[in-house]
């Protein structure tokens, strides 16, 4: 479970360094092969410290090789590479380990981090991936939909669509877009 609750004073400090790493592809348009830097690393840890309390770390190793196939962008330089997938699987994974699922939910509105969806992503495939063990993500889902949009969501919204499938995974219903049903939901959960 979370170490959240209360007011404390704390510190969250992320250190990562990253790498790139590049593959040649057929330019469907020319015939000719291209260097794109798909692959990327990241290398790090967080520590969290909390008053009166032992510092808590945790590592961060991803390596994600250039993919073989098809790819869809191509970064021509590693200044252009696309870095988020490698850092935002740890650190994701290090504030669930730190917080628990309720900093995951928050993590699905807060918007594309640096334009990347990323992090949202990860972090929405994080709470389905817990199925039941994420019910502690469920009243911030509802909450923030709730104070934002009322009783009508959004027809289309990345965060909402989210939020949503978060909810189906660990409720295992599904009131599709009815936010007064989903609420209805959790108030008779136990």
């Amino acid at each position: 479970m979370g170490i959240l609750g209360g007011e404390c004073e704390a510190t969250l400090r992320i250190a990562v360094s990253f790498d790139t790493s590049s593959a040649e592809y057929k330019d469907d348009t020319s015939g000719k092969y291209v260097t794109c830097y798909t692959g990327e690393s990241a290398e790090g840890e967080m520590i969290f410290e909390k008053e009166g309390e032992e510092p808590l770390q945790f590592d961060i190793h991803q390596d994600n090789s250039p993919p073989s196939g098809t790819i869809h962008t191509c970064p021509r330089s590693p200044r252009y590479a696309d870095l988020s997938q490698a850092w935002s699987e740890d650190v994701i994974d290090g504030l669930y380990t730190f917080f628990g699922p309720e900093v995951l939910a928050h993590m699905i509105f807060q918007g594309y981090a640096g334009g990347s969806p990323m992090p949202m992503y990860t972090a929405k495939n994080k709470l389905t991936e817990l199925g039941s063990e994420g019910l502690a993500a469920a009243p911030v889902l509802l909450t923030i939909m709730t104070e934002r949009y009322g009783d009508e969501l959004p027809e289309y919204d990345p965060s909402v669509d989210a939020a949503l499938a978060v909810l189906r995974a660990i409720s295992w219903e599904d009131f599709e877009r009815d936010l007064g049903a989903w609420n209805t939901w959790w108030e008779n959960q136990p």
